[in-house]
């Protein structure tokens, strides 16, 4: 009598059977996301556009891991859906979206206008032009004194305008707290540790930020200052070739998150 055959020999082994599985499924996963319907990287960029405009109000850096974790966007098509929805905040809101450079904290982009701040400030609400205004006075100061100042040097400055850094002001509120965490956080400002050699304490160095580079015409604020100091805006040669292109100076040293 014939044996009959072994269903062993006919049947893929279990570890096999759930390798094929696992294969199988990454495969439809690649297909799935690679051939996304482009109406639904519109919907996923839509919500992306009104996640981005509310966090705005803030003007604190949007972590991309908080974004695709509240919006929902898979690593495969974040890039995509990034390009839409910043073509549709450019396009409708007048807002544009920048990567800033990559820190500890990993890849985070700011949100801002298009249209200078100085020029749109009779837009801003009453506390709004009230910062808009200190900012103008500590970027004014920094950009005057060649684009980085030491930080203990813009508090005297402060102070020679009434502005004492120790106490709370009755228009701009807690000083210190917004040079060394609104403002830097914000992106206005970037402050910067230097060691400096038989010094036990590093020197803060203060510059301008991402946000202020993008919302401050370094040209109006020149201008303003020389009609200030009644003089033209050629006079002060080093500043006037900066606003026509000249690259900033860089150091080596370490920039505070």
């Amino acid at each position: 009598m014939p044996k009959k055959p072994s269903n062993r020999s006919q049947q893929p082994s279990t570890s096999r059977a759930r390798t094929q599985l696992s294969s199988d499924d990454e495969f439809d996963q690649e297909i799935s996301f690679s051939s996304m319907p482009s109406n639904n990287i519109e919907t996923v960029s839509n919500n992306l556009v009104k996640y981005l405009l509310n966090y705005s109000a803030t003007k604190n850096p949007i972590k991309r891991s908080d974004i695709a974790k509240n919006v929902n966007i898979h690593p495969k098509i974040f890039a995509d859906v990034l390009k839409s929805a910043s073509y549709k905040l450019k396009d409708i809101y007048g807002m544009e979206i920048s990567e800033l450079p990559e820190s500890r904290s990993g890849k985070m982009y700011i949100l801002y206008s298009e249209f200078n701040s100085i020029v749109s400030s009779q837009q801003l609400t009453k506390q709004q032009q009230e910062m808009t205004t200190f900012l103008f006075i500590i970027l004014s100061y920094i950009f005057m004194k060649g684009g980085e100042v030491h930080e203990s040097h813009l508090f005297q400055y402060l102070e020679q305008l009434d502005i004492n850094c120790n106490e709370t002001h009755s228009e701009f509120g807690d000083i210190s707290d917004l040079i060394c965490k609104v403002f830097t956080k914000q992106q206005y400002l970037k402050r910067t540790k230097v060691e400096i050699e038989g010094v036990n304490d590093p020197v803060i160095h203060v510059s301008w930020g991402t946000r202020a580079e993008k919302e401050f015409n370094k040209a109006k604020i020149l201008s303003a200052v020389a009609e200030i100091m009644k003089k033209s805006p050629i006079s002060f040669t080093s500043q006037y070739h900066a606003v026509h292109g000249e690259e900033p100076q860089s150091c080596n040293s370490i920039v505070i998150d």
